[in-house]
């Protein structure tokens, strides 16, 4: 495969973007490790609760995502992203001050708004800045760098929250936030004029919402989201700390230290994010060569589903925690050649930001379905199931990629472009 040739220029402004979002995102991230377990300390009465608070921040995303569409239809990204940015600070610091479902609703709904800024901001920049080349490798550093707060959030939450608790530990990543601001005075002021090839496939002429979804197997690929959002950022980040609890009378001793399950939790997701800034570049620069979307994306799905099943097994805590660093890995590979397919298909789409604009809708969806489907199952019969069911949706997805390679449009679109980037 060749090397990936991408214009530094394009590569700082990603990175920079990256690195904003993964400050502004350590706050949300250690609440999926502490608050299944802390609840009661943030002044909720059930964990149905945990699983709402979980989801809101999701579901207001939902009705903002066509809202915040037409705001960059008017303002720039770099605006849009330092509104993010004072957004995040103030929800992470709310989480500290909030008692009750209420309180914690807003503040959630807060972040939601927050994360739409940031999310739909970093989509239409890399869109701009990227070729059809390029565009899997960039998709990859964004996933990669931005994950770093998660990594922060989830690595530190679990042990700040069972040393200091919930509020106090809220306080801290706000802190942490305010470095985001900072960051953007490094950001260019200036947007340029979207790549040659891209404006030549996304004529300015307005599309309608339905009028993109229907064509082609634009469906599918807005499907594509939702199951991959339901499993990674719902029922896998939402119950791995549950799953783990179940053996809280095994002792797991590490450097002389036992962890307990939200620390170990943390653990085990934050190592996604240690391996994501060097992974998910290349695996996006699969997806840019001969492989392909389509096929890296059924490849991904049939490994992913493949990894979940285990974890509904009766499984030793040490066996338990080497299968969630499978599902991990295997989340890193579908989530990027799942972007870069989103990324390509907007691409190659009449209208570029209303495609990636329903995108994020179904990712968004996905993501707040997944808690709440989680924790009823969950409420029935385990965690297990939970795990097999989201196992069997994967599997779909996997047949359906396979049997279809290639995106319509693709040869024709990218006829002018060099496919290895020279």
């Amino acid at each position: 495969m060749a090397k990936v040739r991408c214009p530094e220029a394009a590569k700082t402004e990603i990175t920079l973007i990256s690195i904003v979002t993964a400050l502004c995102l350590v706050g949300d991230s250690f609440l999926y490790v502490a608050l299944p377990l802390h609840w009661e300390s943030a002044g909720l009465a059930t964990l149905f609760e945990v699983g709402l608070i979980l989801a809101a921040n999701r579901l207001v995303r939902i009705p903002l995502n066509p809202l915040i569409t037409l705001f960059y239809n008017r303002v720039s990204c770099r605006t849009g992203i330092l509104l993010a940015t004072l957004l995040a600070i103030v929800s992470t610091a709310g989480y500290g001050l909030s008692q009750g479902l209420l309180p914690w609703l807003g503040m959630r709904f807060l972040w939601g708004l927050s994360w739409t800024l940031l999310r739909l901001g970093t989509l239409f920049t890399i869109l701009r800045v990227s070729s059809p080349s390029t565009l899997g490798y960039l998709t990859g550093i964004n996933n990669g760098l931005y994950r770093l707060g998660s990594l922060a959030g989830m690595l530190l939450g679990g042990i700040l929250a069972d040393s200091f608790g919930l509020q106090k530990t809220a306080f801290f990543f706000a802190a942490v936030s305010c470095l985001a601001p900072l960051v953007m005075l490094k950001m260019p002021k200036g947007e340029e004029e979207p790549h040659p090839v891209q404006a030549a496939m996304r004529p300015e002429a307005s599309c309608s919402w339905k009028n993109v979804v229907a064509k082609g197997p634009a469906l599918w690929v807005m499907m594509t989201a939702f199951v991959v959002a339901m499993t990674y950022q719902g029922v896998t980040a939402s119950t791995i700390s549950m799953l783990l609890d179940a053996h809280s009378h095994e002792k797991l001793v590490l450097l002389g230290l036992t962890l307990s399950s939200a620390t170990l939790s943390g653990g085990l997701q934050a190592m996604r994010w240690v391996w994501e800034p060097f992974l998910a570049p290349f695996f996006g620069s699969l997806s840019d060569g001969r492989l392909g979307r389509c096929r890296l994306s059924a490849l991904a799905f049939a490994a992913s589903a493949l990894t979940l099943l285990p974890g509904a097994l009766n499984l030793g805590l040490a066996s338990l925690s080497l299968v969630i660093l499978l599902v991990l890995l295997a989340g890193t590979l579908l989530t990027t050649a799942t972007d870069a397919l989103g990324n390509d298909a907007a691409l190659l789409s009449d209208n570029s930001r209303t495609y990636l604009s329903a995108f994020a809708l179904f990712t968004d969806l996905g993501a707040a379905a997944g808690p709440l489907l989680a924790y009823t199952v969950i409420a029935l019969s385990g965690t297990g199931l939970a795990w097999v069911l989201t196992s069997l949706f994967l599997a779909v997805f996997a047949v359906y990629w396979w049997t279809h390679p290639t995106l319509p449009q693709a040869s024709r679109s990218l006829s002018g472009a060099d496919p290895k980037g020279a």
